[in-house]
């Protein structure tokens, strides 16, 4: 899933980036508890997120976006 150029250029030029990965799943079946979207700085991951709008949001806060 790409995300929208805008966002991608601000996330480069803060060092972050927001990608998507797939689900955890337990004997066949996604975990309830899964968060396939992953917020990291400079290659470190930081926080995983369930929707791209929560990890966006998380992003936001913390480049004063």
């Amino acid at each position: 899933m790409k995300l929208p150029e805008q966002l991608a250029a601000t996330l480069n030029r803060h060092g972050y980036w927001i990608e998507y990965r797939s689900l955890t799943y337990v004997r066949g079946w996604p975990h309830p508890s899964s968060k396939p979207w992953q917020l990291t700085w400079e290659g470190n991951h930081i926080a995983s997120f369930a929707t791209l709008e929560a990890a966006e949001r998380n992003f936001r806060g913390r480049a004063g976006c």
